[in-house]
């Protein structure tokens, strides 16, 4: 073989892994139960994960952050290219008032996503007094 075309076909090769590897993945809707908690109750937090490209992902961490501080990393399997997974975990607050809440896909940024702009979502968390018991 010619080296020209030895070339053209690492070239080729190269280029077909670097299009699989780009695997986009997003975050999409995330619902909290209760809608409005109350200091130190249980928060479930469940957040919907896509994958919005044609491969499979890779295992990742999706991240719940509470007013810039990393709660819970958690970890979420593979996602079929098109598909997508829901992750629940649970947390509570400890003070009252409005807090933002952030569920980030790949804080690390351990994988090629070509778009990391939906990779995450924030939101605000109104946390209430519990009633006084008695």
């Amino acid at each position: 073989m010619s080296r020209l075309l030895i070339l053209s076909l690492l070239v080729a090769v190269v280029c077909a892994c670097s299009e699989q590897a780009q695997i986009d993945v997003a975050v999409g809707p995330v619902t909290t139960n209760p809608v409005t908690p109350v200091v130190n109750q249980p928060i479930l937090l469940t957040a919907e994960i896509d994958n919005r490209s044609g491969s499979y992902s890779s295992q990742t961490v999706a991240a719940v952050v509470v007013d810039g501080v990393v709660f819970i990393r958690v970890s979420v399997d593979a996602i079929a290219g098109g598909s997508s997974r829901q992750v629940s975990t649970s947390f509570s607050i400890s003070t009252t008032g409005a807090h933002s809440v952030s569920v980030i896909i790949d804080p690390d940024q351990s994988t090629s996503d070509p778009d990391r702009n939906n990779n995450i979502s924030t939101f605000s968390l109104i946390v209430g007094v519990a009633p006084s018991v008695g």
